[in-house]
């Protein structure tokens, strides 16, 4: 409604500027006849050059086509009112610009043989051109003034029509998404003006103040529920989902151990020195006073679970041209020596193709290949051999420790049993 009353308001003025252009017009068109009878007429005309003439027969002629358009244009505006259509307003415009211009050229014809004729006559100076030429002037401003008036109120029909069209059609999927774009861009702006934590506490301290803008730190929250944030690289943070379960321990406190879940994970890296870290924020499932903030923290999170299911040392197992195998006796070994791990044999083992499942910092799963009960080799010892321990990550699925192996001498091979 409100676009339809505009639209009303717009064709009103444009009547009206109707309506004063019909009455301006009539005093220029009044105004040249009266000069071409009066200064311009046969008086002075008689006593031009043959240049002079020309001229003003040129403008003479200029005027009668500046009369006709005008008599048309006041023939249209009779035939019409203030409550005809847009579509007849609009016909009366375009036939008052067309009529505006001639008029325009006219009077500028008009000047130029006023100005030969009274140069000529050497008469610039007498009180009687100087009020032809004010009159000129002022006729040469008008109808300047309505080309430019009535060709903006022909832009503004149409854009206000268009709008209008455009308002009563049904939306399209571009306008759709643009309203939702500039809804969004407006919740946007709106967010910004407030600093939201990212999880419930209570404010300890405040440094921001009223009407400063927010930039770092603004003061000290303390959580309800204590959370760890841990840093992990590009390889590991792919594994990491919101859920997962998590233990922790504590460097400061001995024998501490909390379990947690992961509520969050940054979708950003920080890049520093060329290597690239995700923050992964870890939730307590209980809360300890011994747990201070800023405190040393390790953390193993499960990625994945198999319960029931085969398991060997992950250094049981080789590739070999893309497959993996386990080395398996086919014999019963001799029970192992007081104070050895696994047994001798001198009988080399057989290689059997295996399908490994999940894999942690110790273990594999072995989908295929293998049973309960065999006996494979987790490390064959041609020489003595020191313990190989090596740290864990803070990835674990299944747990346990990698097997090593110790002591002996020659070619023999200690095996254990798959459990």
């Amino acid at each position: 409604m409100q676009k339809e009353n505009s639209l009303k308001k717009i064709y009103d003025d444009s009547w009206n500027n109707m309506s004063s252009f019909i009455a301006d017009m009539n005093n220029v068109i009044t105004g040249l006849n009266d000069l071409n009878n009066g200064y311009l007429g046969y008086q002075n005309r008689y006593q031009l050059s043959n240049t002079g003439k020309d001229k003003l027969d040129t403008s003479e002629k200029a005027y009668w086509d500046a009369k006709i358009s005008y008599d048309a244009t006041v023939t249209l505006y009779k035939s019409l009112s203030r409550s005809s259509s847009n579509e007849d307003i609009d016909k009366l415009l375009n036939e008052a610009l067309n009529t505006a211009k001639i008029i325009s050229n006219g009077v500028k014809l008009e000047q130029a043989s006023f100005d030969y004729t009274s140069n000529f006559l050497d008469q610039s100076t007498s009180s009687t051109v100087k009020s032809n030429q004010a009159n000129l002037t002022l006729w040469t401003n008008t109808t300047n003034g309505y080309v430019n008036s009535i060709l903006s109120n022909l832009n503004t029909n149409t854009e206000t029509a268009q709008s209008l069209k455009d308002a009563l059609s049904p939306a399209d999927e571009l306008d759709i998404r643009g309203a939702e774009l500039n809804v969004e861009t407006k919740q946007n702006a709106l967010n910004d003006c407030y600093i939201r934590a990212p999880f419930d506490g209570i404010v300890a301290t405040l440094t921001a103040k009223i009407g400063q803008t927010a930039s770092g730190s603004v003061g000290t929250l303390i959580a309800k529920q204590k959370i760890v944030k841990i840093a992990l690289n590009e390889v590991d943070i792919a594994k990491i989902k919101l859920g997962q379960k998590a233990t922790l321990t504590f460097d400061a406190i001995d024998g501490l151990t909390i379990t947690g879940s992961v509520d969050g994970i940054d979708s950003v890296g920080t890049v520093s020195s060329g290597v690239v870290t995700y923050n992964v924020t870890i939730s307590l499932d209980v809360d300890d006073a011994r747990v201070k903030p800023g405190m040393s923290v390790s953390a193993s999170i499960m990625t994945n679970t198999a319960q029931d299911v085969l398991t060997v040392p992950s250094s049981a197992i080789k590739t070999q041209n893309g497959i993996s195998y386990v080395e398996v006796f086919s014999t019963t070994l001799a029970p192992a020596a007081a104070g050895v791990q696994g047994s001798v044999s001198l009988t080399p083992p057989n290689k059997v193709e295996v399908t490994v499942g999940l894999v942690d910092d110790t273990n594999s799963e072995i989908l295929s290949g293998l049973k309960i009960g065999d006996i494979i080799v987790t490390k064959t010892i041609t020489a003595t051999a020191a313990k190989a321990t090596t740290a864990p990550s803070i990835l674990g699925a299944v747990g346990g420790n990698r097997t090593g192996g110790g002591g002996g001498g020659g070619n023999a091979i200690r095996a254990i049993r798959a459990d």
